[in-house]
């Protein structure tokens, strides 16, 4: 997820989806 955040096309949304995928995975 720290990546993403780091990442210039980073977006509140990519933010939930990746929340949701690592939320999945666990």
């Amino acid at each position: 997820i720290l990546e993403i955040a780091r990442s210039p096309s980073f977006t509140l949304e990519k933010l939930k989806e990746a929340l949701a995928r690592s939320a999945e995975i666990h």
